[in-house]
């Protein structure tokens, strides 16, 4: 049986002591490919990179909502052209959404809102966090 893990942050520093040895034993495993979801303008922008040094590695991006603080207005803007520029490196866009946990709801809807025409632009689909949204 072969197995796409369709959600991993496999660029998280978590992984830098054992991200080769972890990626070959889910591959010896029959996972042939994981998607590595964006979750700011910078970390986007640097997995065009870290897809090159991991065959069956597949990056989306996106401004994920855990990260609310960092993102200034001007990202969504530069989202939509780093995208539009890498479109045939991407599987996806996001990973965005909503969190309940996190505050300003009203700047969380307005960059999901923004990422969701994003993914309709381009024809891609959407990777979507939501934590106590689904109310929303």
């Amino acid at each position: 049986m072969q197995f796409i893990d369709s959600h991993c942050h496999l660029d998280f520093t978590e992984f830098d002591s054992n991200r080769e040895s972890l990626i070959s034993e889910c591959v010896a495993k029959g996972v042939e490919q994981f998607v590595v979801p964006g979750i700011s303008l910078a970390q986007s922008r640097a997995l065009l990179e870290f897809k090159i040094n991991f065959a069956g590695v597949k990056i989306a991006a996106g401004l994920h909502p855990y990260f609310l603080n960092q993102h200034q207005e001007s990202h969504i803007e530069q989202l939509f052209t780093f995208a539009t520029a890498n479109k045939n490196q991407l599987v996806a866009i996001g990973e965005c959404g909503l969190d309940r946990s996190i505050e300003n709801l009203s700047k969380q809807t307005f960059l999901f809102e923004q990422q969701i025409a994003l993914a309709n632009q381009l024809g891609l689909p959407l990777i979507v966090h939501h934590r106590q949204s689904h109310d929303l």
